[in-house]
């Protein structure tokens, strides 16, 4: 499954910036993760 991947690899990501103290960082990416699902559901 495509989008189970996507996500997966953005909780990585998430989790890999949180680690190195970049908190907002992943904030950003999981709202850019969100925008670009929201896109793939709505159109």
């Amino acid at each position: 499954m495509r989008i189970r991947r996507v996500l997966g690899g953005a909780g990585l990501a998430a989790l890999a910036t949180g680690g190195a103290g970049g908190g907002w960082l992943a904030v950003v990416l999981m709202g850019l993760v969100g925008a670009i699902l929201g896109g793939l559901f709505h159109g």
